[in-house]
């Protein structure tokens, strides 16, 4: 069911199965018995956190929020039981914040247009990743752990500040997209992925 205003839909939350709100200090509350809820869209809340009763969402397969003031994923992501689709862009993320166990089988992570400036080792730890966007950062490396994302399929980096591309990255078998468009990729970076994909102009 469609509604057309929060009010609205908070007269029947157990209806409710997409949210979004737009311009909000922080998630109300009151959204808390919308025990149906897959999708949740939030553009241009002012929050610093996501409130705790996020957890009782237990459908709830995708969250978006674009222009936040996040500074670094909320952990309670990691643990949302459904969780398939993140994105966080256009915020001010610097920490990836990822803890030791993730319980949450995200396939698809987009964090573009943020501060990040690595991609950190904890990363390892989304073993259920299968694609990745993080454009528009300011990464500079990538930690050999990311070897262990055996699952994942596409990846783009562009508009980062790699010089380097470690080889490590190539040896993952099931990658079949990568695109590191605007990176000043040095010489030797730029002759392996020729060499590696056969191509005549990088």
């Amino acid at each position: 069911m469609i509604f057309k205003n929060l009010k609205q839909a908070l007269a029947s939350p157990t209806q409710v199965s997409v949210l979004k709100i737009n311009q909000h200090e922080i998630l109300p509350e009151t959204v808390s018995s919308m025990h149906d809820l897959r999708e949740l869209y939030l553009n241009s809340t002012k929050a610093w956190e996501m409130p705790k009763f996020l957890k009782e969402f237990r459908k709830l397969k995708k969250i978006e929020l674009v222009m936040s003031n996040l500074e670094r994923i909320p952990q309670i992501f990691f643990e949302l039981e459904s969780l398939e689709i993140l994105t966080i862009k256009s915020s001010n993320i610097t920490d990836w914040n990822i803890p030791i166990h993730v319980s949450s089988p995200i396939s698809s992570l987009n964090l573009s247009h943020n501060l990040l400036t690595e991609i950190p080792s904890s990363i390892e730890q989304i073993t259920t990743l299968k694609t990745l966007f993080l454009s528009h950062n300011q990464i500079s490396s990538i930690s050999r752990a990311f070897n262990q994302l055996k699952s994942l399929q596409r990846l783009n980096l562009d508009h980062n500040l790699l010089e380097q591309i470690p080889d490590f990255i190539f040896k993952n078998e099931q990658l079949n997209y990568l695109s590191l468009d605007g990176n000043p990729l040095n010489e030797e970076s730029r002759k392996n992925l020729a060499e590696k994909f056969k191509l005549s102009n990088i």
